[in-house]
């Protein structure tokens, strides 16, 4: 659900997790187990669905930081941090950040409502050092402004 972020695929996921880890099969025991599990890694996220197409779900860029940082710790830190899309050339992100340290280092999940632009993930400088970002946008006009200043602050902290 990563790469090109597929909604309904990680709505299914989510009820496929309440269903092995939780009560039901349902959305509702699904996010339990994502939330769950996101407090495990020190971040207190709040989720209704597992799409992310709601104005419901809630967090902060920090808890957003913060479950980032604590998947780099994870069993499948890894796995997960490959299925992000590359910037400038995979998924939601494919001909952006051209020109910037970003394109091809950062492995970065977009999320957009009308209205709402982010961008989180990490970014791999020269020397190899990981940079944890989030950047939730909310009352945006356009989001081709919003991805300009997005794709201009992942190139600054991939360059940091």
């Amino acid at each position: 659900t990563d790469v090109y972020s597929d909604n309904f695929f990680a709505e299914m996921l989510e009820k496929l997790l309440g269903a092995r880890i939780g009560d039901a099969g349902t959305t509702a025991a699904g996010t339990t187990v994502v939330e769950d599990f996101a407090a495990e890694l020190g971040s207190e996220i709040h989720q209704v669905d597992g799409s992310g197409l709601t104005r419901s779900n809630e967090a902060s860029p920090q808890e957003v930081v913060d479950l980032l940082l604590g998947m780099r710790h994870a069993e499948a830190s890894e796995d997960f941090i490959e299925d992000l899309a590359l910037a400038g050339r995979e998924g939601t992100t494919a001909g952006r950040m051209r020109g910037t340290p970003a394109y091809g280092h950062c492995r970065l999940k977009t999320g957009t409502l009308t209205g709402v632009s982010n961008l989180s993930g990490y970014c791999f400088n020269p020397d190899g050092k990981a940079m944890v970002f989030s950047i939730l946008m909310g009352s945006v006009g356009s989001t081709e402004t919003a991805h300009a200043y997005q794709d201009k602050i992942a190139g600054a902290v991939a360059g940091y």
